[in-house]
């Protein structure tokens, strides 16, 4: 299992996915490496929970799934209301473009195994803090 750090196991994650199944072996998964699981089946499950909620630091999307609003959509409507949160789009249907994808996201193709998708946010939770980190200490500096 991959090591967590504090800045990880304050995250929660949202995973939005149609297939029950599949959400809950992601969830599953990411419980047993320290994450707190919000999920979703759907973008309009998504976004209410990303309005109501300011502990989301990554969203892992299906691209398929019901509803007027897929993952590429819900993924760049993310981007723009909450930048600080980070951003996978899975999917074995659809393969990216740079027109759907948001700045900063990362594709992971399916079938994947869960202890990939654990590690890609491993690494984006930990990125994201370090990022806010490094903003926080440049706040108040003065450059002559």
């Amino acid at each position: 299992m991959t090591r967590v750090s504090g800045a990880t196991l304050t995250a929660a994650i949202l995973p939005v996915e149609e297939e029950p199944l599949i959400r809950m072996l992601a969830s599953d998964v990411l419980v047993e490496h320290g994450y707190r699981i919000v999920e979703a089946a759907n973008a309009r499950e998504a976004l209410t929970l990303l309005d109501v909620r300011d502990d989301v630091r990554v969203l892992a999307t299906d691209v398929r799934m019901p509803g007027p609003i897929d993952g590429f959509a819900l993924a760049r409507l993310s981007a723009k209301r909450w930048p600080h949160i980070a951003i996978i789009i899975t999917s074995s249907h659809a393969l990216p473009r740079d027109s759907t994808m948001p700045d900063g996201a990362l594709f992971l193709g399916k079938p994947y195994q869960p202890a990939i998708l654990a590690r890609k946010i491993a690494a984006l939770v930990e990125e994201r803090a370090a990022n806010n980190a490094k903003r926080a200490n440049t706040v108040g500096t003065r450059v002559d």
